[in-house]
């Protein structure tokens, strides 16, 4: 067992020469967990002492409480010069010691947690090769870790050293750079990273990187904090000397397009144009971000590899030297792969390497001792008379690249002009989407869920619209996708809670009979961090009881991390509130893991309502689903109710509750209150 994992008890001695009723504080110490001896000590084996202030007494190395019959100024500096912790009278009752060396025995075991942090966090930073910093802009000094000090060749013990003592290690070229980026960087307007080149007495060089987080706005700031890595070219360097033919590999993004405006020189020497592909994954994406930089160098070698052999096999043996020699890939500044494809004679052509290069991306690789299957979306365009300008051509790639991710996974798309419009439909939504959340423009409807057998009223379904000034109505099915591409999602799902909240108070408050409101969670929402907190404010904020809110999550949502969702799940349900699978039957949930989800409804999704009345096939599963849910003691609720013979079925099946436009399509608050009011849909009832 690792010791670490059981922490030794904090033991305490106390001199029974200067406490007056030693055994007596024993006792009481006992009593609350502490454990206190009075007899003979050795300091290697005491945490904490209680002793008279006597240089005999103290040790430097173990920290104690002075008991004082002096207790002038001059007593007490020299008690704390000796390490005492505090300062007691000979006469102080055991109530009191027990007091002191309670407060004394936390700040030790909170030292022996720091202690064991701040080592773990080396060994981490040590094994990782990363080194952490803090940086005073007013002070103009930086706090290095022991890795960080290391990789910048400074003395290895922890400190803070001022920012020209770092300044001499860097190259006498790169000095005005990391001063202008410091200066920046206190002003809260400095590059998320920084390359510099570090120089010793020898006249040897090496990389390293400082990077901090990205802010959301900028501001000035008191204390900056940040990390340190060594960096260098070797990635890209072992890709072209690596079976590569010479092929350029580029990871600098500067460097990337200088590159990619000689290929298109060449090119154009030879009367031929230059195709780029933008790789855009949101896979690679995460993983430069998981991955160690060497194993993440080795996923673009791979990448590199089968990019090159793919060209070999469909040009052929012929491929020539130079054309082999200005193949460039890179990375973009959006986080893609781009490649560089020269000698292309007709679109066809690189549409068809975009084909088979997805399909080649997509195989598994192995990296780090994982296997990895990359999903990708690829946007091409070619060079021409008309646009030559290397990052014109690469930005119209990416755009590319988006219109081919937006109809789903592993599609290549061609540029065309008229996607340019799309992408700035897109930017122009997003940015109007961030300001109707600060004007207020979003409005709720609510849709009404009623108990099949009685016709009652039993809750509403809050449904988000979007009253755009100049648009008027903005669908659902156009904004929602770019609020959970944006992450504008989760704001957005927090703002509608509150409303609903504050809306079924309204209701209660007028007298309307007590119904439950329900909220759909995006995924987005169901693994942010903050889900919990919001849940909580918009209770404390509305004076909402719990068991009047229930949360909608989609299977597919769950199914994504299952695990680590039934913990979520049973955290929400601790607070009071309902939980509901919605679209169910869509997401291929197992029935173990659904036994173990806290949840209260099973809302089956529309698409097996629809055909249940006219295909025998569907009536059986939906009957099935109703039997299942009402095993695991579920309330089953039937979405999509549009017609009479569906009701129908729903009462021969025993359904519990529906929703759908033949009860009620979703309606302003003012006319759900009318229906709150009368407590029944007429369709409905015994």
């Amino acid at each position: 067992m690792n010791p670490e994992a059981s922490p030794r008890p904090v033991r305490v001695h106390l001199d029974s020469s200067a406490v007056r009723d030693a055994e007596a504080c024993v006792r009481s110490l006992a009593a609350i967990g502490i454990l206190a001896e009075t007899g003979e000590r050795s300091a290697s084996d005491v945490d904490l002492v209680v002793s008279l202030a006597s240089p005999t007494r103290a040790a430097s190395t173990v920290p104690w409480i002075a008991v004082l019959d002096d207790r002038s100024s001059t007593a007490l500096s020299r008690a704390f010069d000796l390490g005492a912790t505090a300062v007691l009278a000979p006469d102080a009752g055991v109530e009191e010691i027990t007091q002191h060396v309670r407060f004394a025995v936390r700040d030790l075991e909170r030292s022996r947690v720091q202690e064991r942090v701040a080592d773990l966090l080396e060994r981490v930073e040590r094994a990782a090769g990363v080194g952490s910093f803090e940086y005073e802009p007013l002070k103009r000094s930086l706090w290095l870790s022991q890795e960080a000090r290391r990789l910048l060749g400074l003395a290895s013990e922890n400190g803070v050293e001022l920012v020209e003592v770092v300044l001499s290690r860097v190259a006498p070229t790169e000095r005005r750079k990391l001063s202008d980026w410091l200066s920046l960087l206190g002003a809260g307007k400095a590059a998320q990273e920084l390359e510099c080149r570090l120089v010793d007495s020898g006249g040897a060089s090496g990389w390293v990187r400082f990077c901090v987080p990205v802010t959301s706005e900028p501001s000035p700031t008191r204390i900056v904090r940040g990390v340190v890595e060594e960096w260098s070219d070797t990635v890209g360097n072992d890709v072209r000397g690596s079976g590569l033919g010479g092929a350029d590999f580029r990871l600098d993004t500067r460097e990337f397009f200088c590159s990619l405006a000689a290929t298109i020189e060449r090119a154009e020497s030879r009367d031929e144009a230059v195709g780029i592909l933008v790789v855009d994954s949101d896979d690679l994406r995460s993983l430069a971000t998981s991955f160690t930089r060497g194993n993440f160098g080795h996923l673009l070698h791979t990448l590199a590899v089968r990019v090159h052999s793919l060209l070999r096999e469909l040009r052929g043996p012929q491929m020539t030297e130079a054309h082999g020699s200005s193949l460039v890939l890179g990375r973009t500044s959006g986080g893609g792969l781009a490649v560089v494809v020269p000698g292309v004679g007709r679109r066809d052509d690189i549409v068809s390497i975009g084909a088979r290069l997805a399909t080649w991306i997509g195989k598994p690789v192995h990296v780090a001792g994982r296997e990895l299957s990359l999903s990708s979306n690829i946007g091409i365009v070619c060079s021409s008379v008309e646009c030559r300008d290397p990052e014109e051509l690469v930005r119209r790639a990416e755009t590319a690249a988006y219109c081919a991710r937006r109809e789903g996974r592993d599609r290549v798309k061609l540029y065309a002009p008229a996607m340019d419009a799309e992408a700035f439909e897109r930017l122009s939504l997003e940015a109007a989407l961030r300001r109707a959340l600060a004007r207020d423009e979003l409005v709720l409807h609510y849709q009404p869920r009623v108990e099949i057998r009685t016709g009652r009223i039993v809750g509403v379904e809050a449904l988000v619209r979007w009253q755009h000034p100049d648009l008027g109505f903005v669908s659902p099915a156009r904004f929602i996708p770019v609020a959970e591409e944006t992450g504008l999602i989760v704001p957005i799902g927090a703002h509608v809670m509150r409303m609903a909240c504050r809306q079924a108070m309204r209701w209660r408050d007028a007298g309307l009979p007590p119904i439950r409101m329900a909220v759909n969670l995006s995924p987005l929402q169901l693994h942010d961090s903050g889900l919990l907190e919001t849940i909580q404010e918009c209770m404390r904020s509305t004076s909402m009881p719990a068991d009047c809110l229930e949360l909608e999550l989609t299977e597919s949502a769950l199914m994504k991390d299952p695990a680590s969702d039934v913990e979520l799940l049973r955290q929400i349900k601790s607070l009071g509130v309902h939980l509901s699978i919605d679209d169910f039957g869509t997401g291929y949930s197992s029935l173990a893991y659904l036994r173990r989800f806290p949840v209260d409804a099973l809302k089956i999704d529309r698409s097996f309502l629809r055909d249940a009345t006219s295909r025998p096939d569907d009536a059986s599963i939906f009957s099935a689903i109703v039997l299942m849910g009402r095993s695991l003691k579920m309330t089953v609720v039937a979405e999509g109710v549009e017609t009479a013979a569906q009701l129908s079925l729903l009462r021969v099946m025993r359904a519990d509750e529906a929703q759908g436009f033949l009860l009620s399509p979703p309606v302003a608050a003012d006319q759900a209150a009318q229906l709150l009011a009368k407590g029944t849909l007429g369709q409905l009832g015994p």
